[in-house]
């Protein structure tokens, strides 16, 4: 073996030796339940590559906006940019709302662009079936996410019947079934808070400045870290927080300055009267056909909705209690070591 093939070995073995064992049964446990109980029931295909060039067939968990996020895939893989007008109208999806048009005139994507890229290598290998098995990882990295968080404040036995729960009793289990932008902005956002638990400031200042690239809302949560960071009075873990949320935070404003002229001009900022082009270039669209797939799409949505909400209630119910007793018992450790150190140092 070659001694570059044989770091590599070694250290895929050390990092399989330091991973709990806790975390592989989870990653097991939860990918084979969603998996049998979601995808495998639910799987299917609407066929529509025979009803004109270009026209792709859509799976049945491409709902709502999942499929202006595939739309933007494929425009990057096949025509290299982010002109998702032939795409969209190929597919006789609707435009009005879901595009924006940019300075020279192309028609860019209302939608994140980050998904669509991170998700990219899955849709090269295996098509449709590689944005399902994308789903099912970020889910899985999800729950492992908030494992690491939770474990610092309650131990395995716990955290493990807690993590399963939420994984199989909130909207977390239905949503197995399709390509989700929120559970990417999750994850990326709870891996940001965690790595801040871990004093990773780094790392947390990535996340969280790719958080914006998801959702521009995720801003939220930027005084929240630096509020921790100042709390502990640590000014370089601040700088360092700083200067690694700067590095993804400017790319996105760069990204608009290149569609829109402006970098504080967004996507979904640009006003109806930018799209008013898109809707003259797309009369050729059967409304009708447009409509009653945006209404099935939509349908599927609410279903899915409504089965989630009354356990991801009841995830609330008994999580919010379970997290503030948490906080709590940290506080009283935090109390007791402070009047501890008092008592030695008189």
């Amino acid at each position: 073996m070659r001694p570059k093939a044989r770091n590599i070995a070694d250290t895929a073995r050390a990092l399989w030796a330091r991973t709990p064992a806790v975390a592989i049964a989870l990653a097991a446990i939860t990918l084979a339940g969603w998996t049998l109980n979601e995808v495998v029931p639910r799987y299917g295909v609407d066929r529509h590559r025979h009803e004109a060039p270009g026209r792709l067939d859509r799976p049945t968990f491409l709902v709502g906006d999942c499929v202006y996020y595939r739309a933007t895939l494929v425009s990057l893989l096949e025509d290299r940019d982010l002109d998702v007008m032939n795409n969209l109208v190929a597919q006789n999806f609707p435009l009005p709302s879901n595009v924006a048009m940019g300075r020279n005139g192309a028609f860019y994507p209302k939608h994140s662009v980050l998904l669509p890229v991170v998700a990219l290598p899955f849709y090269v290998v295996a098509g449709d079936a590689g944005l399902l098995a994308f789903n099912l990882a970020q889910l899985c990295a999800l729950v492992l996410v908030m494992w690491l968080g939770a474990r610092r404040y309650a131990p395995d036995a716990i955290v493990c019947p807690l993590m399963l729960w939420f994984a199989f009793g909130t909207l977390l289990r239905p949503v197995a079934y399709n390509f989700s932008p929120d559970v990417f902005s999750t994850l990326l956002v709870a891996g940001g808070i965690v790595a801040l638990l871990y004093e990773r400031n780094g790392t947390a200042g990535v996340l969280l400045g790719l958080s914006l690239w998801a959702k521009w809302t995720n801003a939220v949560f930027f005084p929240v870290a630096a509020a921790a960071l100042v709390a502990r009075r640590d000014w370089r873990a601040l700088l360092r927080f700083g200067a690694a949320a700067a590095v993804p935070t400017v790319g996105l404003l760069g990204l608009n300055w290149h569609m829109f002229g402006s970098p504080f001009v967004t996507p979904s900022g640009v006003t109806s009267e930018n799209s008013r082009p898109a809707r003259r270039a797309a009369v050729e669209i059967d409304s009708r056909s447009a409509g009653t797939s945006c209404w099935v799409g939509t349908r599927r949505r609410r279903a899915l909705s409504s089965r989630a909400y009354a356990s991801a209630s009841s995830f609330i119910l008994v999580a919010v209690p379970l997290a503030t007793s948490a906080l709590a018992m940290r506080l009283s450790e935090s109390s007791v070591s402070s009047r501890t150190a008092r008592a030695v140092s008189s």
